[in-house]
């Protein structure tokens, strides 16, 4: 009785918890699932509906391959004015402003969680800035001022800034003037130190 009882209170504390929402729950929460395009490989989400009686609740949804294809096409489409994807889900897609296309308008591509590796955050990049495109986009790296994730946006910027060097022959065209020297945790006095 007395471990049932325990187990009781563990799961009531368990349901008391209140955990927050994370980036992309964020953005969908504020724009709206019918404002939103999702490409990512989620196979379920928690997205804030209407109910029969027109309560907002938080509600489980189940999604499959097809509602991400779905989606990137809404966003292609102009259906869908924001898109997030992730590389799971990114993979084979183009997000540029292709001038084929209905969406031309310029894309503004926000980098939220970069992750360990800077090759798969500037390959998410080349996903909106391709050719034939009508305008090139905006990166915007979100930070915060926890030095480890400043280190990863540190080898993302060096890598756009190599980028860069290769495609435009300019240093600043591809990180858009968003690092300068101080940012590149990777100069020879990171190694010194």
């Amino acid at each position: 009785r007395e471990a049932a009882a325990m187990r009781d209170q563990l799961l009531q504390d368990l349901k008391d918890i209140s955990v927050p929402d994370g980036p992309l729950e964020m953005v969908l929460n504020q724009f709206g699932v019918d404002r939103v395009a999702e490409v990512t490989g989620r196979t379920q989400r928690v997205v804030r509906k209407a109910d029969d009686k027109g309560d907002v609740r938080a509600q489980l949804e189940s999604r499959g391959a097809s509602a991400a294809r779905a989606d990137a096409e809404a966003f292609m489409n102009d259906k869908k004015p924001i898109l997030v994807f992730s590389d799971a889900g990114g993979t084979g897609f183009s997000f540029h402003a292709d001038k084929t296309k209905t969406n031309q308008r310029k894309r503004k591509h926000y980098l939220i969680q970069p992750g360990w590796r800077a090759d798969k955050a500037v390959q998410g990049f080349g996903r909106t800035h391709r050719t034939n495109q009508a305008s090139a986009p905006h990166y915007y790296l979100a930070s915060t001022n926890i030095p480890a994730q400043k280190r990863f946006l540190s080898a993302i910027a060096r890598r756009l800034d190599q980028l860069g060097a290769l495609t435009k022959g300019q240093r600043d065209t591809a990180n858009q003037g968003m690092f300068d020297e101080r940012d590149n945790l990777e100069s020879k006095y990171a190694t010194q130190a």
